[in-house]
């Protein structure tokens, strides 16, 4: 049913960064139906138990680290915005 949602954004050769799971999931399968590549992070050293529907997967073996960067990013932007 969501997998229409990966239809509506990309055309056939383009390239989707997402998530993994949930309307992410939906949204690479989506893709994958329209000739559209998809890619996105994974938290293991190994693509076991990644999205099947992504054209790559970037084994990034930081386990839940890798929300640190968000984290980070984000506190950096709170901080822009409030010198303005």
């Amino acid at each position: 049913m969501l997998t229409g949602l990966g239809q509506l954004t990309p055309k056939p050769r383009a390239t989707v960064i997402c998530g993994g799971a949930g309307v992410m999931k939906a949204h690479s399968a989506g893709a994958a139906n329209t000739a559209a590549t998809s890619s996105a992070s994974h938290p293991n050293d190994n693509r076991d138990g990644a999205n099947e529907h992504l054209s790559a997967v970037i084994v990034t073996g930081m386990a839940e680290a890798r929300n640190v960067h968000h984290h980070l990013e984000r506190r950096r932007r709170d901080r822009r915005r409030r010198s303005w």
